[in-house]
């Protein structure tokens, strides 16, 4: 029997298109959920993209086994809660930036 391990990070889905005819995809961007020990990564490096056009904001969780690793999406609503409830620890990191996030002109939560 093999253990499951669970990572988290954060996502900023740059997308292309309009709200008439619908968005794609552009640019996904990635950040670990905390900085590094040299204060690199983390949440803050990644906001700052937010001025660069429509964006979805999630969660991606990763499964990984020795044998196999998987990934899902849990997005950010325009409420400021994801879809799917969260771990605490991770909800105490995301907190402080709710607000910049859903409030941002750009953002485009569900």
């Amino acid at each position: 029997m093999s253990s499951i391990k669970v990572e988290y990070e954060w996502c900023l889905e740059l997308l292309m298109g309009n709200s008439q005819e619908g968005y794609e995809i552009m640019e996904p961007l990635h950040s670990d959920l905390k900085p590094d020990h040299d204060g690199d990564g983390g949440i803050v490096p990644l906001l700052a993209s937010q001025d660069e056009g429509p964006y979805l904001f999630s969660l991606k969780r990763w499964e990984i086994t020795e044998w196999d690793q998987d990934f899902d999406y849990n997005y950010l609503g325009s409420d400021g809660t994801f879809r799917y409830p969260i771990p605490k620890y991770v909800q105490k990191i995301i907190d402080p930036y709710i607000d910049q996030i859903i409030s941002h002109d750009n953002f485009n939560g569900n």
